[in-house]
């Protein structure tokens, strides 16, 4: 995991502060392909569970920077869902 007051790449990019307390609107998560975390190759990834759509849509503070899932894509964990799940930010946008 990565310390809570490092930034976070690309949490910026979505204009986030890319730090915990961050506000994000939870997305679900889209098929990656493409290279993993550790160079091999991955097809149609989405590292979902389906007991996730019940929170995409709604606001969550970020309570953790996980750094990247098996497939690469970074991911944090949320106030909303206790920290139980694993979220892209590919998949999240700024809340307003």
């Amino acid at each position: 995991m990565q310390k809570p007051d490092a930034p976070f790449f690309p949490l910026p990019a979505l204009g986030l502060t890319g730090k915990v307390s961050d506000r994000v609107v939870l997305g679900a998560h889209t098929p990656y392909t493409g290279p993993g975390q550790y160079g091999e190759m991955v097809y149609e990834d989405t590292d979902w569970a389906d007991d996730m759509y019940s929170y995409v849509g709604m606001t969550a503070t970020v309570v953790s920077l996980e750094g990247a899932d098996t497939a690469g894509c970074p991911g944090v964990r949320v106030d909303l869902d206790g920290g139980s799940w694993f979220w892209r930010i590919r998949n999240m946008t700024m809340a307003p």
